[in-house]
């Protein structure tokens, strides 16, 4: 009600930019409570650069409108967590496998946000959910493959 009366008919343009995986950000145990968790968020210069940079275009895209900003600097948005669970083959510097599979775990799999390096600038659910249907196919093919064994003994 107090967002129609003060904006009216206005149009209302939200900006994403790639948010990278900086090595410093991360979730991590905090020591004093083992059982929670503390992000560590910086929000870096060359990030706010490209920030700045995306306003700029932004307004240039829609000179002769009115435009009135309702943040100016970057902030920490937990929409989208994108890459608290690095994929790779080494065990000892990332979460998951390819498929997505916790290592040395034989039956976990990941498959929200948390896989993706990034964002890429956009919302990732529907790379999230087509990476959900990969992996999908990926447990159902080793759980046939299980029930085959299974059936030959």
């Amino acid at each position: 009600l107090v967002a129609g009366r003060l904006f009216g008919e206005a149009s209302i343009f939200v900006m994403i930019v790639e948010d990278f995986g900086y090595p410093d950000n991360r979730i991590v145990f905090d020591p004093g409570d083992p059982g929670r968790i503390t992000v560590v968020y910086t929000v870096t210069d060359e990030l706010r650069r490209r920030a700045r940079e995306a306003r700029r275009l932004t307004r240039r895209f829609l000179r002769g409108l009115r435009v009135v900003p309702l943040q100016t600097d970057v902030q920490l948005n937990f929409g989208h967590a994108c890459g608290t669970c690095r994929a790779g083959h080494d065990p000892a510097t990332s979460v998951l496998d390819g498929n997505c599979k916790v290592h040395d775990l034989d039956n976990l799999y990941v498959v929200d946000a948390s896989f993706m390096p990034s964002s890429g600038g956009t919302n990732p659910g529907l790379t999230v959910i087509a990476n959900a249907l990969r992996v999908a196919e990926v447990i159902d093919a080793r759980l046939g493959a299980r029930e085959d064994a299974l059936a030959a003994q």
